[in-house]
């Protein structure tokens, strides 16, 4: 850490430089699992790569963002864990409408999921793979999902440090 104190880069710089091979290889894990569900399940893929991508990018480094975040405020690895755990994990994979549709769940429950990033990139994956819709069709949840990004990537260089404490 003394090293990075001191280089004279920012800390705009410092965070782009942690997130880009974590960006990398989440990019990797959609072309791999897109490539999974074209070849060995024969799920036709409708709609534009490029968009998926981007798209994409947005989401991973909102997800990232945040988990800067919550590794920059907590100061156990162990705690920072638990925390994105619940705070993020588990939600995401509950609300999002991944494992349960969101239209069955009870009314405040239903409620909770416009918090959850993951129901609007769920939203745009399901319309760019299966439908080959584009933004003309999912301008709202792409926007919201570009937002989340954005809001991580400021978070996440809002409260990372370069100072040595």
């Amino acid at each position: 850490m003394e090293q990075l104190a001191a280089t004279p880069v920012t800390r705009t710089e410092v965070v782009l430089g942690k997130m880009l091979p974590y960006i990398g290889i989440g990019l990797i894990d959609v072309v791999a699992v897109s490539a999974i569900g074209v070849i060995l399940f024969r799920v036709p893929f409708r709609g534009s790569p490029l968009l998926l991508m981007a798209l994409s990018i947005a989401f991973l480094v909102g997800a990232l963002g945040m988990g800067m975040l919550i590794s920059a405020v907590t100061r156990s690895q162990v705690l920072a864990t638990q925390i994105a755990m619940v705070a993020t994990y588990l939600p995401a994979f509950l609300l999002s409408g991944f494992m349960f549709d969101v239209k069955v769940m009870p009314a405040l429950l239903e409620g909770l999921t416009y918090l959850i990033p993951a129901r609007y990139f769920l939203v745009v994956t399901r319309g760019i793979f299966l439908k080959g819709v584009g933004l003309e069709v999912l301008g709202v949840p792409a926007f919201l999902t570009v937002a989340f990004g954005l809001t991580g990537f400021v978070a996440a260089v809002s409260v990372f440090r370069k100072e040595i404490e």
